[in-house]
């Protein structure tokens, strides 16, 4: 199982690097263009759920890492809903507070991605007003 999850975090870390740096660097300042909020939502939506893959797979490593497969099966039995809390509680109450900022830190950027896609949905459809007030 350890074998799995070190190569699920490589893979899925690769992805979200690249997913990181093309996020920041195309499709943020993308949203502020009115033509391109679309696309850059599509691309802000697919960020976000590598970004919630990866707090998964982080969350369920540091559960199976610290609880074991007690803790890995009763976190996949939830659904998948309860790896990255159970993950957070699991390294808090140990005092790894590094993976605890990580594993934080990929839960943050899913969620930041995320509502920034449905920003770029909402905003999209929106007519501007012009001289005419229409």
């Amino acid at each position: 199982m350890a074998a799995l999850l070190d190569f699920l975090l490589f893979w899925i870390g690769l992805l979200c690097n690249l997913f990181q740096v093309v996020s920041v660097t195309v499709l943020l300042p993308a949203l502020f263009v009115h033509r391109a909020r679309s696309w850059a939502g599509k691309g802000l939506l697919w960020a976000a759920c590598a970004f919630g893959c990866m707090a998964c797979v982080v969350g369920a490593s540091m559960i199976f890492t610290i609880w074991g497969w007690p803790g890995l099966i009763f976190g996949l039995l939830s659904g998948g809903v309860l790896l990255v809390p159970l993950g957070l509680v699991a390294t808090a109450l140990n005092g790894q507070w590094v993976p605890c900022l990580i594993l934080f830190g990929w839960f943050a950027s899913a969620y930041g991605a995320f509502q920034g896609a449905a920003w770029a949905y909402a905003s999209h459809g929106k007519i501007r007003s012009g001289a005419t007030g229409r």
